[in-house]
């Protein structure tokens, strides 16, 4: 999956777009490549391994 991050007026209006508020894109900020981490979601939590940033 890959997903760009942006304010949340313009999260919702792209494919693959996620707010910079969401529990995703905090988790990501916090990490670097190679990182594999959960993080929590509504419907339980999520495991991510980061493979490159641009």
């Amino acid at each position: 999956m890959e997903v760009t991050i942006l304010g949340s007026a313009e999260a919702g209006l792209l494919n693959d777009v996620i707010s910079a508020k969401s529990s995703l894109a905090r988790a990501l900020l916090d990490h670097k490549v190679g990182d594999e981490f959960e993080y929590e979601t509504p419907g339980g939590p999520r495991k991510v391994k980061i493979l490159r940033i641009e």
